[in-house]
């Protein structure tokens, strides 16, 4: 991991199919907390060979992206 700087503590990342906060960075695992305080510990083998993604650097380059869906009831306010 300290050939491959990717990420560092306190960012977000998706490592795999797991998102969250870098919340530590050792030799053998990487650990997340997830929005919903749950802790992943993911092992630096799965690191080093999945698709990673770091939104804090693309949000300090591009902005942040948020996408978002919302369902309208129509017929309950009376939309034709």
């Amino acid at each position: 991991m300290t050939y491959r700087k990717n990420f560092k503590v306190g960012d977000l990342v998706q490592i795999d199919n797991h998102i969250g906060q870098v919340v530590e960075i050792k030799l053998f695992v990487t650990r997340l907390l997830t929005y919903k305080k749950e802790e992943i510990v993911v092992p630096n083998s799965i690191v080093l060979n999945a698709n990673v993604i770091n939104y804090s650097s693309l949000s300090a380059k591009t902005g942040l992206i948020l996408s978002t869906t919302a369902e309208l009831d129509m017929k309950r306010h009376g939309v034709r």
